[in-house]
């Protein structure tokens, strides 16, 4: 491995709202290390691939690896400011364009607006809107004020904390997934892998605050 290059992969949805927007900090922090970017949901084979770090979603282990949890989040209605203005109670929001972000359908029992409507006590009719294989797309929607999503604060943190989307209804689900910082072990402590970890933590700790005052619901558990 080229000690001065550092290549890092990650899910497209992960890479375009929380990694590539927050890197410029990091690279203004370490000019002398070339940084490349490979988005995708390949699980990539370290043994073959040049990758010195992955961002891994999901339940999945990571079996003669280091792995370190990096984020778990919560998951909760989000939208633009504007679009909050006419909510008061969580049932108004049947009558809003409900946003099907479906990145997490692989899991067994994913959280969704059924879950969530369930986790809030709202009966409801089976629910339409426009659906979304990826993350990011779903939310670009709510961002234009088109729409409510189920937002994952994970992808979300940057604009949560901007202001560009809100939360208004303090109910969360969780779901036993979370993104991991993985290497080939006796790697993690490599200067540029190592610059990179401390670099996600210190910025993970940023958006901690964001689940301030939420009820989080784990799925398949009463409320």
């Amino acid at each position: 491995m080229d000690p001065s290059r550092l290549t890092i992969t990650a899910g497209p949805s992960f890479t375009a709202k929380w990694l590539a927007p927050r890197m410029f900090h990091f690279a203004e922090k370490h000019p002398d290390l070339e940084l490349r970017f490979i988005a995708t949901l390949k699980l990539v084979d370290f043994a073959r691939d040049d990758v010195d770090i992955a961002i891994r979603f999901g339940q999945g282990e990571d079996p003669g690896l280091f792995s370190e949890m990096l984020y778990e989040g919560f998951i909760t209605p989000m939208m633009h400011p504007d679009v909050a203005t006419r909510l008061t109670k969580p049932s108004d929001l049947l009558s809003e364009t409900l946003i099907h972000d479906d990145s997490l359908s692989f899991l067994p029992n994913p959280p969704n607006w059924d879950r969530w409507f369930e986790a809030v006590g709202v009966e409801h009719a089976p629910l339409k809107g426009p659906r979304f294989s990826q993350a990011d797309h779903a939310v670009d929607l709510a961002l234009e004020g088109n729409g409510v999503v189920l937002g994952r604060a994970s992808i979300t943190a940057r604009h949560l904390r901007a202001g560009q989307l809100v939360a208004p209804f303090r109910i969360a689900l969780t779901a036993p997934v979370q993104y991991r910082i993985v290497c080939p072990a006796g790697t993690e402590n490599r200067p540029a892998v190592a610059l990179f970890r401390n670099w996600a933590r210190e910025e993970i700790d940023k958006d901690r605050s964001l689940g301030d005052g939420f009820e989080k619901i784990e799925i398949g558990q009463d409320r």
